[in-house]
């Protein structure tokens, strides 16, 4: 069974993939695969040089995230085309970058044939598409308000990205469960437990 786990930045994704991983349960990270769709020479790193330029290089010819969110996010570009124009940075970034997720996604599932139980992690699992590989969805769930006091500040436009996500998740109507995380640690891991003892049962 592949279950997908998901919320909002700042709700307690990681906190809960960390406990999954404590109890070994394997978890694929999709903003860790990213990194490599972003890598010096692929074809995603040319496409986004082309579009978004090359300040947004660091000092060794890798692309800076932090410094390609803000171009993303003010609709900066260096060039782009009057079709790209008609889209948000931010859409016309995910045009380039989940075809090949997606890629090194399969890729991940392939090499886990032998897992009972295996978990996505990710923001934008839905949004994607990426749902179609998962059996389940899970959704971390958390106030803004600490949502807000766990979010850092130092990245580019956090609050801009975060009202994107909110808006995106206000259309999402086939999550199987909530976890909420709004009390302690312990509680949290509590109910993931609860949940994965659950689904134990059932597979």
């Amino acid at each position: 069974m592949i279950i997908g786990l998901m919320g909002l930045m700042g709700s307690g994704k990681s906190t809960v993939a960390e406990y999954l991983k404590s109890k070994n349960m394997p978890v694929i990270d999709l903003d860790v695969l990213s990194h490599n769709v972003y890598d010096y020479g692929t074809d995603e790193y040319y496409k986004i040089l082309e579009i978004w330029g090359n300040d947004i290089l660091d000092e060794g010819s890798q692309i800076d995230r932090s410094k390609l969110s803000k171009k993303v996010f003010s609709n900066s570009y260096e060039s782009i085309s009057i079709a790209d124009l008609k889209r948000s940075g931010l859409e016309n970034l995910e045009l380039i970058v989940w075809p090949k997720l997606e890629e090194l996604l399969t890729i991940e599932l392939n090499s886990h044939k032998s897992e009972e139980l295996l978990f996505i992690e990710g923001a934008q699992i839905v949004k994607s598409g990426f749902n179609k590989y998962c059996d389940k969805l899970w959704c971390i769930v958390s106030s803004i308000e600490n949502i807000k006091s766990r979010l850092d500040y130092r990245h580019v436009n956090i609050l801009g990205r975060l009202k994107i996500q909110i808006e995106d998740y206000a259309k999402l109507n086939n999550i199987d469960e909530f976890i909420y995380n709004d009390s302690t640690k312990q509680e949290l891991n509590n109910n993931v437990q609860f949940l994965l003892e659950r689904i134990r049962k059932e597979t």
